[in-house]
């Protein structure tokens, strides 16, 4: 039992340090480029900026704050479509960055069309709004300690019977915890790992009923707007709407989150 919690809090410990550094070395490892992207943009310069910003990123390096300032260069050069984009991406390594949420809220609100509400049950908006104060990482990483908190818990209780009585009612309650983490984990698994989010880049385009030119057009999308590509065919994407509509548009007036 006892080699069993070394391995579990060691791999524990190992998984936060490396997360950890790959946040927080992002901007550390190239600083010039970085901080010369920062005073194109405090000099007007957002052209300059952005292309600091995407060179960062072409070497495989990102961060949650690489992504806000780029956001906020789009926003500035009148790109929503590619400002929401890259908020959106900063979200998916922190969830809970109240700048991201502000400027990604006031790009929502320089879009052509208001999204339609989604009409997910109470339930599924409840789960969601609760899974979007973690990311994926740190919801299995909360789950997991409580998943090994409480295989100890319960052995200790089983092994100590009557004289664990506390042991087994605090074990309940690690359970419980377990249980609405695992519930957290599907959903967010599903926004992040399943659901191909992608935002509409270009100021408008037609979706239509087949993926071909001469298709009949269906409906309209315009910059910002955010869907789930749920298939494709060469250079069409099939796409969902947060209302349930579908329909084919131009792989290349999407960019997946």
């Amino acid at each position: 039992m006892k080699r069993i919690i070394c391995v579990s809090l060691m791999t524990v410990i190992t998984i936060i340090i490396t997360l950890g550094v790959k946040v927080a070395g992002a901007e550390e490892s190239i600083p010039g480029i970085f901080k010369q992207a920062n005073e194109a943009y405090q000099q007007g310069k957002y052209e300059q900026a952005i292309q600091g910003y995407q060179e960062i990123l072409a070497k495989d390096i990102a961060s949650a704050n690489l992504y806000y300032n780029l956001g906020n260069c789009y926003v500035k050069t009148g790109q929503v479509g590619r400002a929401i984009l890259n908020y959106k991406r900063g979200q998916l390594l922190a969830p809970d960055d109240a700048d991201l949420k502000a400027n990604l809220d006031f790009a929502h609100s320089l879009r052509k069309n208001s999204e339609p509400d989604q009409r997910s049950g109470w339930f599924i908006r409840l789960a969601r709004k609760a899974a979007g104060f973690f990311s994926l990482d740190a919801i299995t990483l909360k789950a997991s300690f409580l998943y090994w908190l409480t295989v100890i818990l319960l052995s200790f209780s089983l092994l100590l019977r009557d004289r664990a009585k506390s042991l087994r009612k605090f074990a309940y309650v690690t359970a419980a915890g377990l249980v609405i983490f695992t519930m957290l984990f599907a959903v967010k698994f599903y926004d992040v790992i399943i659901c191909k989010q992608a935002v509409v880049i270009v100021p408008e385009v037609d979706s239509c009923f087949a993926p071909a030119d001469n298709a009949t057009v269906h409906f309209q999308l315009f910059e910002g707007s955010e869907v789930i590509i749920i298939g494709e065919s060469g250079e069409w994407l099939r796409v969902k709407t947060s209302d349930s509509q579908i329909g084919w548009v131009r792989r290349s007036s999407l960019e997946s989150v």
